[in-house]
């Protein structure tokens, strides 16, 4: 049987194709491929670092004893080259050394004894200065190691009574030809007795001051 549609054009059914459907669906399709890919990509370099990390992690464990080697081994480097210094300082007689021993006795009040004269090496602070490429100076507090002389021994009551170490400290920071050559650091005492005799025991620690360095 023959079917006409005596509608008009602008009220007959619409016949839809799932063609616009089919193409959205492959494309959510692919977005969604297109993400899981880059997900499993992005978490196999994270994993990839964090084996890498872990992995140093325990090369540097392994390599720590070494490390701590090689730094000790530059403190005693810095110790070893202050030492050298103050032996050819010694040896080479830019300091004459028994002139200032004799001078450290001259100034020396009565009441002063001596025990010991030593040369050793302490830690010093002093400021670094350095120019930047632009020109700016900048500058640093840095520790550095020192050759010292440290003067020890006893002080027994004055006659007035005192047992100070100031009287010797005075005299050789006045004392022009020692204070040219050193400078006071440090001064270290306490009371104590020798031979059942009540005593102030005393250390002072001198660095080398401008007229030494110029004399190295």
């Amino acid at each position: 049987m023959i079917q006409i549609n005596l509608l008009p054009d602008d009220l007959r059914p619409i016949k839809r194709t799932p063609l616009p459907y089919v193409i959205s669906l492959l494309v959510l399709l692919i977005a969604i491929g297109v993400i899981a890919v880059i997900q499993l990509g992005t978490m196999a370099q994270v994993s990839s670092i964090r084996a890498e990390r872990d992995s140093n992690q325990r090369r540097l464990e392994q390599l720590q004893p070494i490390v701590d080697e090689a730094n000790e081994l530059t403190v005693k480097k810095q110790q070893l080259a202050a030492r050298i210094e103050t032996i050819n300082e010694i040896v080479s007689d830019r300091i004459i050394w028994s002139r200032q021993l004799y001078n450290v006795s001259r100034l020396a009040p009565d009441n002063f004894w001596f025990n010991a004269f030593t040369s050793e090496t302490k830690r010093v602070q002093q400021m670094v200065r350095s120019v930047a490429p632009d020109g700016r100076v900048t500058e640093r507090r840095e520790t550095v190691l020192k050759p010292v002389f440290r003067v020890s021994g006893y002080v027994v009551d004055a006659p007035d009574g005192s047992r100070t170490v100031s009287p010797l400290v005075s005299a050789v920071e006045a004392d022009s030809e020692f204070s040219s050559i050193f400078l006071l650091d440090s001064t270290e005492f306490g009371d104590t007795a020798f031979d059942g005799y009540p005593v102030r025991q005393f250390a002072i620690d001198f660095t080398i001051g401008p007229a030494g360095e110029r004399g190295r």
